[in-house]
């Protein structure tokens, strides 16, 4: 069988797959990819780029154990390494440090992340290895489109009810791992995918998935209009509120069409605008699970959904700080 390796299908003995385009043995479109067909552990074969953040590249991969695609998410802080070849190398001694550090919990990430693939809302982890310097998370393949491009296949509006339905696996997924003491903090209709078979999948953790109550690197990048206002703060308080806050604002966004406006301009100048046209438990449900600061937002998921699914609500009467 001769496999394409832009897209891992089958293409025959054609040099031009007829799937996706790739051309045999192109070169990659930046420096900083690694090669594709570069094999790690004698196992998984390295593909083309699916996505690119600044502190990862995930590839689209191939397993040659169990005959299947994967995706392949590659330790590389942008701003900390270089490639030599194959292997990715710090810039500096100076970095050195930071840059242990910050592979160590990618690690940490794959770990956490594996206890939690049997759950429908996430998708799964198949193993971890360490090679080349870096390390690689090897990924569950999903083939569909993310949940920013659904928005925009469907007019910028899906009707609220489908908007729930719609996260209601994510919704699931995150009161599990929030009770498992782990937040996401970087949701956003980019990191929510949907497969072509329909099911919904939190994708993009990353770094910033660290246990509750390790301090967070500012350096990570704020998703504007999804980032509640703690988490451009180093001393903010974060926790399960910090991701409702960001599934609230995915969520507006599916119903609104519009991007909420930047929580730190909100701060000055309140300009969220919740519609009058929606049921009075979905306008509690936007206003609370956005309210600026996190002592008057939901404290957990399941008090969102309860509110988004028409639920008896029952706030918590202690108040968190903010």
């Amino acid at each position: 069988m001769s496999i394409c390796i832009g897209c891992m299908n089958e293409k025959g003995d054609s040099k031009e797959c007829p799937h996706c385009g790739y051309v045999e043995n192109a070169q990659p479109k930046n420096p900083v990819y690694l090669n594709p067909g570069t094999v790690l552990n004698n196992r998984f074969i390295i593909g083309s780029v699916i996505a690119q953040g600044g502190f990862g590249i995930t590839y689209i991969g191939y397993d040659n154990t169990l005959k299947q695609k994967i995706a392949i998410k590659e330790y590389y802080p942008l701003n900390f390494v270089q490639r030599k070849e194959i292997l990715v190398i710090p810039y500096s001694e100076s970095v050195e440090k930071e840059y242990k550090r910050g592979k160590a919990r990618f690690i940490e990430e794959a770990r956490n992340l594996a206890r939690f693939s049997e759950l429908p809302g996430v998708a799964g982890i198949r193993d971890c290895i360490e090679a080349n310097g870096t390390a690689y998370i090897i990924m569950q393949f999903l083939d569909g489109i993310t949940l920013d491009d659904y928005i925009k296949q469907n007019n910028n509006i899906i009707p609220y009810q489908s908007a729930v339905k719609i996260l209601s696996p994510i919704m699931d997924a995150l009161s599990r791992i929030h009770k498992a003491g782990i937040i996401h903090r970087e949701i956003n209709p980019d990191n929510i995918f949907i497969t072509n078979d329909s099911q919904v999948k939190l994708i993009g953790f990353s770094e910033a998935s660290l246990p509750m109550g390790r301090e967070k690197n500012l350096s990570i990048l704020l998703n504007t209009g999804y980032t509640p206002e703690e988490e451009y703060r180093k001393s903010g308080n974060q926790g399960p509120w910090t991701d409702v806050y960001a599934l609230t604002a995915t969520f507006y966004r599916m119903i609104t069409g519009k991007v909420p406006p930047n929580p730190i301009e909100r701060l000055m100048n309140d300009t969220l605008i919740i519609p009058d046209n929606l049921p009075d438990n979905v306008k509690l449900a936007l206003k609370k699970g956005m309210a600026i600061h996190a002592s008057e937002r939901f404290e957990k998921i399941e008090d969102l959904r309860s509110v988004l699914l028409n639920k008896e609500y029952k706030p918590n009467v202690k108040q968190k700080t903010t």
